[in-house]
């Protein structure tokens, strides 16, 4: 990649060769239509069998942006994230201003490193915090009754429903690789809120002893790259990482399913191999000494 990468004089072209790319050479532009539009245009449906809701791919690139934006800014530029309001709008993560002391705790062989002052309070959950065992398939669990929900949970969710769904405990979204699920409590959460076990089958989530979810998967998940974190003080993120490419119907069995025939099915370019990635930035280098 860094080879084709290499090929451009600069950014706008590398840019404008990829976007021009996913012009010619596949349906990212492709917007769906409702069906007033439909039947505006005398349509028929089958034409929304590939693209895009309307505006769906502009949040998306918004969104791997900002996420990026952020990961840079941890390993290069931490100073900017010390306390500082970010510098564009961010759509998926509100890092904050404020100057409380949050921990960052990398739960391997039980060591706790401190952070610059931001509001991003990281757990990354893997080795031993991960159970070995998991519940038996089919136990009934009883979650914390909805009066008490409303109490301690906030439907204020960040993420979108992208390929997921909404509910009063939990939001969540889905790509080819893997699961992003957030929870929202109405006040200010530390590490010794939250309890939750992630293994290969199941997840069980608790905020101050109340149950909040608890359930098998319907696929396995790589329990040891899974993680999570307390975002904004309030927020809970929790990245599942699939093993195989699958879309899900649910969260947790038993729980409400999505229709698998509505998914919207895009693999980002980071997703593809490395051979598939040279091949894709040779075919945008081609096209753009076309032009």
């Amino acid at each position: 990649m860094h080879v084709a990468v290499r090929g451009f004089s600069d950014i706008e072209p590398f840019l404008e060769a990829f976007f021009g790319f996913l012009c010619t050479q596949t349906d990212f532009y492709h917007t769906q239509l409702d069906e007033v539009q439909l039947h505006r245009f005398g349509l028929d449906p089958s034409v929304n069998r590939r693209g895009f809701k309307p505006d769906h791919m502009r949040t998306l690139l918004m969104q791997i942006f900002d996420r990026n934006l952020k990961l840079y800014r941890e390993r290069h530029q931490p100073y900017l994230l010390c306390g500082a309001a970010p510098l564009i709008p961010q759509v998926s993560l509100d890092m904050g201003t404020e100057n409380a002391l949050p921990t960052v705790s990398k739960q391997r062989d039980s060591k706790v490193v401190e952070k610059c002052p931001n509001s991003l309070d990281m757990h990354t959950q893997r080795g031993d915090v991960v159970s070995k065992e998991s519940p038996p398939k089919g136990e009934t669990t009883s979650l914390a009754p909805i009066s008490e929900l409303k109490q301690l949970l906030s439907t204020d969710y960040t993420i979108t429903t992208w390929n997921g769904a909404q509910t009063d405990r939990y939001c969540w979204t889905q790509t080819f690789t893997d699961v992003t699920v957030e929870v929202v409590a109405r006040e200010q959460l530390t590490s010794k809120d939250v309890k939750l076990n992630i293994t290969r089958e199941s997840l069980e989530l608790r905020i101050r002893g109340v149950e909040i979810i608890s359930g098998n998967f319907p696929e396995c998940v790589n329990a040891s790259e899974s993680m999570w974190s307390i975002e904004d003080k309030r927020r809970i993120i929790i990245s599942l990482d699939k093993p195989e490419e699958v879309w899900w119907d649910c969260l947790i069995q038993g729980h409400d399913k999505i229709d698998l025939t509505q998914i919207e099915s895009v693999k980002r370019f980071s997703e593809f191999s490395t051979p598939q990635q040279s091949e894709m930035l040779k075919l945008m280098k081609q096209h753009k000494e076309k032009q």
